[in-house]
């Protein structure tokens, strides 16, 4: 399994999680090999998230669809595929 560590800087926090719950979170659902994603917060202006996928194409796909844009309400800083070594 593959997952996908995307950190993003929220500009607008109302915007970003309207659009993470109206149009992110479809998209993702529907995108194969799909096996979990979680989304964080800490603060109002730094938001994490950890997609994972079954296959290394697969989190690719996920990367594009990141590098893509967005929107307005975050700005991404980072979107990367790493192998997942363990987990519980």
């Amino acid at each position: 399994m593959f997952g996908v560590y995307v950190r993003v800087h929220i500009n607008d926090q109302q915007q970003a999680v309207d659009a993470l719950q109206n149009f992110v979170l479809p998209q993702v659902r529907q995108m194969p090999g799909l096996v979990n994603g979680y989304w964080l917060h800490g603060d109002e202006t730094t938001g994490v998230a950890l997609v994972v996928f079954q296959n290394r194409e697969q989190a690719d796909a996920m990367v594009k669809m990141v590098e893509g844009g967005p929107g307005l309400a975050v700005t991404v800083e980072t979107a990367s595929v790493h192998e997942i070594t363990a987990h519980t």
